[in-house]
């Protein structure tokens, strides 16, 4: 990624500046300069259900539904884990649009 790493006159965390196309590429959901809150989620890494779900910011009850949706989850050991990808694939499959683009249908 191209973005700049700086830091933070406030704290000692860096903060990822990236342009808007590299957050795509990346599959980046949300940055926030907070550990507690919503953060990046990469194409190209796996994450515990734990750690997934504090990334993305959602409760027990939209996991399930994501789940019963189709996301794909591998148990090792006694975790769940998800690849980046199989997140950012299904974010893009169950996105809506407020107005449809380019002759796509309502």
């Amino acid at each position: 990624m191209s973005g700049n790493a700086v830091r933070s006159t406030r704290s000692k965390e860096p903060l990822l500046i990236a342009t808007a196309r590299e957050s795509l590429a990346y599959g980046i959901a949300k940055v926030s300069k907070s550990k507690n809150s919503v953060g990046f989620i990469h194409a190209d890494e796996a994450y515990a259900k734990g750690e997934l779900m504090r990334r993305l910011g959602i409760s027990q009850k939209f996991w399930d539904k994501m789940l019963d949706e189709g996301l794909p989850y591998a148990n090792i050991g006694h975790a769940r884990w998800i690849t980046g990808r199989s997140v950012i694939e299904y974010i893009e499959r169950t996105s809506e649009r407020k107005h449809p683009q380019n002759g796509e249908a309502t």
